[in-house]
């Protein structure tokens, strides 16, 4: 199976890039459940766990006007034939930026989110 660079991001810790396989079971163990997708441009997507506000998982990222919950994998996705890859240095980058953005951060009770520009 092919591996590929991704960025992991946990609730509570900082982004880390990674060499992962390039399965669904690898991404379902990365997010702790069932994977959603959501686009952030750049040909980027947010592998999260689509029953994160279900189960209670902790606040991680603004996404919009909403709340992404649990860890999560950044990954680039291939528009010509939808697989995932590798990220690119420049995506890195954008993902770093993003995060820096939009990140959440928990102290005791109360949550804190960056004043990034929020699309």
């Amino acid at each position: 199976m092919k591996k590929i660079n991704v960025i992991t991001l946990k609730c509570s810790s900082i982004p880390k890039v990674e060499l992962i396989e390039n399965n669904l079971k690898s991404f379902q163990t990365l997010v702790g459940g069932y994977i959603e997708t959501v686009n952030i441009g750049n040909n980027i997507h947010i592998i999260l766990n689509e029953e994160g506000k279900l189960i209670g998982l902790e606040p991680n990222l603004i996404y919009f006007n909403d709340i992404i919950m649990g860890d999560v994998v950044f990954v680039a996705v291939d528009n010509e034939n939808e697989d995932f890859t590798s990220l690119s240095t420049i995506q890195i980058n954008k993902v770093i930026e993003y995060i820096q953005e939009n990140k959440i951060s928990k102290i005791g009770n109360l949550l804190f989110a960056n004043k990034g520009s929020r699309k």
